[in-house]
C-alpha cells in the first residue's frame, strides 16, 4: 500500500479542536445576525408605530430565523465549505427555530435574542454530528484552511 498518497491522520485533539472551532464560528456568526436582525425589526417596528413581533409573530420569526442563517451560510462559504453542508445547517437552525415556536414551545411574540440563538446553535449541532468527517477535518476540508 502507498502510504505516500494517504492523508495524514488527525489526532482526536485536533478534531475536537477542529469540530469546537467550526462551530463556536457559525453560531458567533448566528448570533450576530440575530442581533442585526432584531435591531431591524425594531426599526422598522418603531417606523410603524406597531411591534410586528405581536402582529405578525410567525413571520417575524422567520425573519429572524433567516437573519440568523444568512451570515452563517456567508461565514460557511468564506471558509470554503460546499453548498449542500451550508444549506443543511441553514435547514436545520429556521428549522428548528420555527418547529419549537410552532408547538408553541417558545413564545414567537416574547421571544428573546439568546433564545433563538440558542434553538438553531443546538439544531446545528445535531446536524454536525451527521458529518462528523467534515466537521472533524478527517474529510481534508479542514486541512487546507487550518
Amino acid at each position: 500500500m502507498d502510504t505516500a498518497m494517504q492523508a495524514p491522520s488527525l489526532s482526536v485533539r485536533r478534531q475536537i479542536w477542529t469540530f469546537g472551532r467550526h462551530y463556536v464560528e457559525m453560531c458567533v456568526a448566528m448570533c450576530i445576525g440575530v442581533v442585526v436582525t432584531g435591531l431591524l425589526l425594531r426599526a422598522a417596528a418603531d417606523a410603524r408605530g406597531t411591534d410586528l413581533r405581536q402582529e405578525w409573530p410567525l413571520l417575524s420569526l422567520l425573519v429572524i430565523s433567516i437573519g440568523i442563517t444568512v451570515p452563517m451560510a456567508a461565514w460557511m462559504r468564506f471558509r470554503g465549505m460546499a453548498s449542500r453542508p451550508i444549506l443543511e445547517m441553514a435547514a436545520a437552525g429556521i428549522v428548528a427555530v420555527m418547529v419549537v415556536a410552532w408547538f408553541g414551545i417558545i413564545s414567537a411574540t416574547g421571544v428573546k435574542v439568546g433564545t433563538i440563538c440558542g434553538v438553531a446553535c443546538v439544531a446545528m449541532f445535531a446536524a454536525m454530528l451527521f458529518r462528523l468527517d467534515l466537521y472533524t477535518g478527517r474529510s481534508g476540508h479542514h486541512r487546507h484552511h487550518a
